[in-house]
């Protein structure tokens, strides 16, 4: 069941609206098992219209991942640096201090392996706060990067519902084909 959804200015159906979403996000595979019910499934948090982001913001994203990338590589050879950086914080914080122990038995006690791989999800916002939008990196996650793969689905859904609502304004040449 969904709260309230406030779409002003938009001659749609909310309750329309709302079931097409909740069905395309069953029938795209944007659903996870509830946590409280099991034998239930819930949609993921998704936007109904996608959010704009320039093709040039998306490009200068693409192209500074690579320093992250150099920056995360620099780090993983040097496991005392983020052993020392953390230290304090897993006085205070046990999820923190269980993710350090973890860390320092892999790299400080069992670094056998020559070849490793990063799986990363980088989270960016647009700025509108200065006089022309700039990007803005919220995070780069290193463990919670399970759902990047909703994003093809997520606009597949979008593609359906502009489809269904051309009311939404979704301009369909603008979203990205494939990633």
């Amino acid at each position: 069941q969904m709260a309230s959804i406030k779409l002003p200015d938009l001659p749609v159906s909310e309750q329309d609206l709302a079931s097409d979403a909740f069905a395309l996000a069953a029938i795209n595979g944007l659903v996870v098992v509830d946590i409280e019910e099991t034998r239930k499934l819930s949609h993921v948090p998704f936007t109904l219209k996608p959010s704009p982001f320039s093709r040039a913001l998306f490009a200068e994203a693409v192209e500074v991942q690579t320093d992250f990338n150099a920056l995360l590589q620099a780090l993983r050879v040097d496991p005392n640096f983020i052993l020392n950086v953390l230290q304090e914080t897993t006085q205070n914080d046990p999820f923190t201090a269980k993710l350090v122990d973890i860390y320092r038995v892999y790299f400080l006690e069992s670094r056998k392996q020559a070849l490793s791989m990063g799986v990363l999800r980088s989270d960016y916002m647009v700025s509108q706060s200065g006089r022309r939008p700039t990007l803005r990196q919220v995070e780069i996650n290193t463990i919670a990067s399970s759902f990047g793969f909703l994003s093809e689905r997520v606009c597949r859904a979008h593609r359906m519902l502009a489809l269904k609502f051309p009311q939404l304004r979704i301009q369909l040449e603008d979203m990205p084909r494939k990633y």
